[in-house]
């Protein structure tokens, strides 16, 4: 609650009072005579104190903002506001029986009017530093808590921009180590003598590094981009490796629809081949996996190559070593990728399961969108 709508709150409350002043006063009017209850204005002189209590209060809030008890100032502050709590009630005392004598004439003269609220200033001055200090109390309650909420707020804003800025230097990280291994493939070809086969090379790369930004500008894509982007990318490693790379797509119609981050299949697939497949002697093979299960999306890369040494078969979760230990850069960044965008609801795991490495993840599954427009499955 902001301390304008305290202070509205506060202003009901005084009318409330006000409103049964009101009504206990013709309540006894009628029990006992109004002569005896109302003589001497003493009903217009609370209603007016109360008044004049609801003028005040959104200034005694104000004092609690501009002056607030902090521990390194509390004891000038709490003196300043003792200063003014004191003129408050001492004007309060003095200003309502001279309202009501110039209104209606209820005290003999004027200085008769001001010796009452001196009277009254003396023998109610405790109870109305209670009403301040309760008021003051409150206006420090709300701004204290505005401050925390403030103070949440911001947290959980640098919470968000620390990830948002650590996937973006992951990203930024992923791109050139792409970049790389493509440029890697052709100066293999030109080294062999392979020319024409490495000019070729280079448009596809070309391509391929325009589909790489048009990705770069979303979140999230749709499975079927992916595995083209991987597609791309596997005919500049074939083009290389000819006859070594046999490669196998099995991707469900109903899950080429789904929702993936970008440069997700990529860097599988270029661990399948660099870690599995160039260390076998003969011809190695790489099968790209995915397909819908439930509400769940299950996405596989596998190779038969020989595997990485100390690797046991066993799974593990998204944070598992043998992604990293085996993968390098490429799953390292997939999986704290991962981490940050869907947090526990994914999962990443590399195991050796017969001839074969798998690298599988699971993800939500929910279709993606292009704009305003949801891409069919």
């Amino acid at each position: 609650m902001r301390p304008s709508r305290a202070a509205v709150g506060m202003l009901l409350v005084w009318g409330a009072a006000i409103v049964f002043v009101v009504a206990q006063s013709s309540l006894l009017v009628r029990l006992v005579g109004a002569q005896r209850i109302v003589g001497g204005g003493a009903v217009a002189e609370q209603i007016v104190t109360l008044l004049l209590w609801a003028a005040a209060t959104p200034g005694i809030l104000w004092s609690a903002r501009r002056l607030p008890l902090t521990r390194r100032r509390w004891l000038p502050r709490l003196a300043a506001h003792g200063a003014l709590a004191t003129g408050f009630i001492l004007f309060l005392n003095l200003a309502g029986p001279v309202i009501v004598h110039v209104v209606w004439g209820t005290h003999a003269t004027f200085g008769a009017a001001l010796r009452r609220g001196m009277v009254e200033f003396v023998g109610l001055f405790h109870l109305a530093l209670v009403v301040y200090a309760f008021i003051l109390g409150v206006g420090h309650y709300l701004e204290a808590v505005e401050a925390r909420r403030a103070g949440e707020l911001g947290a959980e804003r640098l919470r968000a921009d620390l990830a948002e800025a650590r996937l973006r230097a992951i990203r930024l990280q992923l791109q050139p180590h792409f970049l790389f291994n493509a440029l890697n493939a052709v100066g293999s070809l030109i080294l062999t003598g392979r020319s024409a086969e490495a000019f070729e090379t280079v448009g596809q790369l070309g391509e391929l590094l325009r589909a790489v930004l048009a990705t770069d500008r979303r979140a999230e894509v749709a499975l079927r981009e992916e595995v083209e982007l991987a597609r791309a990318y596997l005919a500049i490693e074939q083009v290389r490796l000819g006859d070594r790379l046999r490669l196998t797509w099995e991707v469900a119609p109903d899950a080429a629809g789904a929702a993936v981050p970008p440069m997700l299949l990529q860097p599988l697939v270029e661990n399948a081949v660099r870690h599995g497949v160039e260390r076998r002697a003969d011809a190695g093979r790489v099968v790209v996996r995915a397909a819908r299960a439930g509400a769940r999306l299950r996405v596989e890369v596998c190779d038969d190559g020989p595997g990485t040494n100390g690797m046991d078969g066993a799974n593990g979760g998204a944070g598992d070593g043998n992604a990293s230990a085996s993968g390098g850069i490429g799953l390292e960044n997939t999986r704290l990728r991962l981490e940050h965008l869907y947090g526990a609801e994914q999962r990443m795991e590399m195991a050796r399961v017969g001839e074969w490495t798998r690298v599988a993840i699971e993800l939500p599954f929910r279709i993606a969108k292009t704009g305003d427009l949801e891409v069919a499955a």
